[in-house]
């Protein structure tokens, strides 16, 4: 569930983002080290395999990935944060 602002917990559903347009900041860290940030329109987005060799060309065992929703208001919210792993 995502809300900025009257947002109830019980509420069934997504909850309306109370904001004119959908935004995050998506940004790639080494270690605690910001590399790359991009803000995107929509819930997703795909990095390449050669912006992430790009990046970190050493490897991605020190790489984190944090997201965070925008809002024109406010700015960005609290972001989620997780360490980036390879694919398999």
């Amino acid at each position: 569930m995502r809300a900025r602002r009257d947002g109830d917990a019980w509420a069934y559903g997504d909850v309306d983002l109370d904001e004119a347009r959908e935004r995050y900041e998506v940004t790639l860290l080494d270690t605690a080290t910001p590399v790359l940030s991009v803000l995107v329109e929509a819930p997703s987005y795909t990095l390449t395999a050669s912006v992430l060799s790009a990046v970190f060309p050493a490897g991605l065992d020190t790489a984190r990935l944090q997201v965070a929703q925008v809002s024109d208001s406010f700015g960005p919210g609290q972001a989620a944060d997780a360490a980036l792993l390879p694919a398999d």
